[in-house]
């Protein structure tokens, strides 16, 4: 049963072009370290100060200079392939995150200028990454592939996080190791998984974009809707797992403890992704979205709402779905709409692609300057606890203002 269930599934996977199939097995590699580029870095940085605005400097470094280094892709693109930019953006993305590990600085402001580095060379893999998943899928096939891509990603997180978790918090156990030599371990660890994963790219042939713009401020009417959806899923995508760990390391426990929940979510996402994925049709992204709005805020109330540790427990734990599903909802919808803006200028390519990390920076920035507001203002821990709620009432605020403007199906 179970071997002629996964034939069926393996064969259904091979549908998928080869080259695409190349890409899945890259994002993957890269999968296997990004549990250590977000999540533990954070936990690290919470180890090393209890600041949570150093947290914060980290992340506003990153997603404030991500869209320059998108940016500067677009330039090295008319020196070098698209697959050696891909790969000179995993090296960047993982120095930032080395140096974190490596120089032990607690100063919030050394953080912002390490969150700067990973900002740059992460904003030059995601921009070669953005362009060679769009030119290498198609309508038909795009669901399938986003919701394969997310599937196997969880089950690498589920694996990752949890043994990372332990492996660090075994070493406060048992004194056998500190768990700064833990994190020096699997951020070599990292390196090479990142390395494969660029590799894996590095001697396919993908075709490189001729970039005439890297960026063109009026597009459309219709592009203008891509823009404004952007900013409304920039305003919650990147903040809830940054305060699920936070409220993890601050309320619940360590790095243990935080790896075990990141994988039981794993779980979860696992089944629903599976199910999206063969099931969800183009008629089913506006549905799709709305229950993820209205379950981000529910849960949000609870945390604001609910006493003591189990309505901290449900929201880390359930929280990180519903953002899922937006990106599986949002991602296939946005690149049909990119098919039918360069049907008639086909080398604006790039600075479509450029555009939406523009606007989902605006809102990811949003978000965090209203936290770091919260903390200075107030407290930590109420800026743990409101800012998710805040956050979701603006954004659904946001997505009635622009629902009407929005075609779903995009015939």
């Amino acid at each position: 049963m179970l071997i002629s269930f996964l034939k069926k599934e393996w064969l259904h996977y091979r549908t998928l072009p080869n080259r695409a199939r190349l890409l899945v097995l890259s994002y993957n590699l890269r999968s296997v370290a990004y549990p250590i580029l977000s999540i533990f870095l954070n936990a690290y940085i919470w180890r090393t100060t209890t600041s949570i605005i150093s947290v914060v400097a980290y992340s506003l470094g990153h997603f404030i200079f991500l869209p320059i280094g998108f940016y500067l892709n677009g330039k090295l693109l008319k020196k070098l392939r698209i697959n050696q930019t891909h790969f000179l953006g995993l090296f960047c993305s993982l120095l930032g995150m080395a140096s974190v590990i490596f120089f032990h600085s607690s100063l919030w402001y050394y953080l912002l200028v390490f969150g700067i580095i990973y900002g740059f060379g992460n904003g030059i893999y995601w921009a070669s990454r953005n362009y060679l998943t769009f030119q290498e899928t198609t309508t038909n096939g795009r669901n399938y592939f986003f919701a394969i891509l997310s599937f196997t990603d969880s089950i690498i997180s589920i694996v990752v996080s949890f043994s990372i978790g332990w492996l660090i918090s075994f070493g406060d156990i048992s004194k056998l190791y500190s768990p700064f030599v833990a994190y020096g371990g699997i951020t070599i660890l990292a390196l090479i998984s990142i390395l494969f994963g660029g590799l894996t790219l590095l001697r396919a042939k993908y075709e490189t974009p001729i970039v005439h713009k890297i960026w063109q401020p009026v597009i459309s009417k219709r592009w203008n809707s891509v823009r404004m959806v952007n900013v409304a899923i920039g305003i919650l995508e990147t903040i809830v797992s940054l305060i699920s760990t936070l409220l993890i390391l601050r309320f619940l426990g360590k790095e243990g403890i935080l790896g075990t929940i990141t994988a039981t979510v794993g779980i979860f996402t696992i089944i629903l992704y599976y199910l999206y994925g063969r099931l969800a049709k183009q008629n089913h992204r506006s549905t799709v979205l709305v229950v993820a709005l209205i379950a981000s805020f529910l849960l949000a109330s609870l945390l604001v709402i609910g006493q003591g540790i189990l309505p901290i427990f449900i929201y880390v734990l359930l929280a990180g779905l519903p953002i899922t599903f937006y990106m599986l909802a949002y991602d296939p919808w946005q690149l049909d709409i990119m098919d039918k803006e360069l049907s008639n200028n086909p080398q604006d390519k790039y600075a479509l692609i450029f555009d939406c990390e523009v606007f989902l920076n605006i809102g990811r920035v949003i978000s965090l300057l209203i936290f770091l507001i919260l903390i200075l203002k107030f407290s930590g821990d109420l800026a743990l606890k409101t800012t998710p709620l805040i956050l979701s009432v603006l954004q659904i605020i946001f997505f009635a203002l622009i629902w009407k403007r929005l075609d779903w199906l995009e015939r």
